[in-house]
């Protein structure tokens, strides 16, 4: 009997045995080491860090020339467009001619109004000088009187107390007495009056003061208002005297990433003709996250980037992180850059951390407004934590009773 049990258990395992227990133990390790993912899939668009240059109309026209492309680079200064403001009344007089006496007669106005507030300003300084000087003469004095009376009244103090002493002593009569307290009590008397008209002018010479500051202040800020003014009607008679047109030219170097007028089209004031991309520029991915994803959305997650020209099928994804997100939401309908959004979003920025796709070798070459897609990691845990942690959840409730 022995000897059979010592035969079964020195006797090798089965291979259906070895297999099942080599994949029992590849379970349990994909369970214990296995990771999953969620991810949140959402749309986008590259731009420059710091955004487009905005090329903008500044008064309503009609484009005559568009000297540039898409993808052209031009450099500080160069001439982009030209926009004519060409206009006419009913009576058949150019509008810019009416404008430009209405400006003209505005200046006139304005420079006029500056004078009279300078004159009136030098009439008022002149007026608060005399007075500040004269409660400056006023005080001097005073304060030599009010010195001169205090001594008055410690010498009539001194006296009153020894004419009472000598009472005392029936050197004097009780009349040299009281005539002696009538003089210290009008000494006295003179010398609070004369502290009390101290007291008024330092109030009258400290709102002086206050006065003038505040004067000063008054005056300064209309000054400046009207000097604004001014400029800016200058401004505009440079913009009428110029003639019926204007020339757009680049704020700085850059390469044009979109014509937004064609020759002919009339463009309002203040619409954005070109748009501008830095040279040099440093790009970033802006995406828009939908509202009922944000509560599991925070800053710093991977995020990783395709490009809808460059398949990431065939080209790969770009590896970035979420650096920032906006606080306000963003309303469905709306055109974010090149994105109409389907659903109310909110706007974040994506700083590029891996190299871009290659393509042939080489790596892709990205322009503003391109449209991306952006697949950000939620959530990365092991399957044996997404097993047990709802079991560990119920517990903590179920210890917290």
């Amino acid at each position: 009997m022995n000897s059979l049990r010592r035969k079964y258990l020195m006797r090798s395992p089965s291979w259906p045995t070895l297999a099942i227990s080599f994949i029992t133990c590849l379970i349990f390790f994909g369970i214990y080491a296995g990771r999953v993912s969620k991810h949140e899939i959402v749309r986008g668009y590259i731009e420059p860090e710091g955004g487009l240059m905005a090329v903008q109309a500044s008064a309503q026209g009609t484009v005559d020339e568009l000297n540039v492309k898409v993808g052209d680079v031009v450099s500080k200064g160069q001439q982009l467009a030209i926009v004519s403001t060409q206009k006419y009344l009913p009576n058949g007089m150019s509008l810019h001619s009416r404008v430009l006496r209405e400006l003209v007669a505005d200046c006139d106005l304005l420079e006029k109004q500056l004078q009279d507030e300078q004159a009136a300003n030098s009439r008022l300084v002149a007026l608060s000088s005399v007075r500040r000087e004269q409660l400056l003469s006023q005080l001097s004095s005073i304060e030599s009187r009010t010195t001169s009376l205090q001594g008055v009244v410690k010498l009539q103090g001194a006296a009153l107390e020894r004419s009472r002493e000598l009472l005392t002593e029936g050197f004097i009569s009780r009349p040299a007495t009281e005539r002696a307290e009538l003089d210290a009590a009008t000494a006295s008397d003179v010398y609070q009056a004369a502290l009390q008209e101290k007291a008024r002018l330092k109030g009258e010479y400290s709102a002086l003061l206050v006065s003038e500051e505040l004067r000063i202040q008054s005056y300064e800020q209309r000054q400046t208002s009207l000097r604004s003014t001014l400029s800016q009607r200058h401004r505009e008679i440079v913009t009428a005297e110029a003639g019926q047109s204007f020339v757009l030219k680049a704020p700085e170097g850059g390469t044009v990433t979109k014509v937004q007028a064609a020759p002919g089209a009339t463009v309002d004031a203040g619409s954005v003709l070109i748009s501008l991309s830095p040279l040099r520029a440093q790009y970033q991915a802006v995406i828009l996250i939908p509202s009922r994803s944000m509560a599991f959305v925070k800053a710093g997650m991977p995020v990783y980037i395709s490009y809808d020209a460059f398949p990431y099928q065939k080209f790969g994804m770009q590896k970035g992180e979420l650096s920032e997100i906006s606080g306000s939401v963003i309303s469905a309908q709306n055109e974010v850059g090149p994105v109409r959004l389907l659903e109310s979003s909110y706007k974040a920025t994506v700083v590029m951390r891996g190299p871009l796709p290659m393509a042939y070798g080489e790596a892709v070459s990205i322009r503003p407004d391109m449209l991306i897609q952006a697949n950000i990691v939620r959530d990365n845990r092991t399957i044996f934590e997404w097993i047990f942690d709802p079991i560990r959840a119920v517990a903590h409730r179920v210890n917290s009773l």
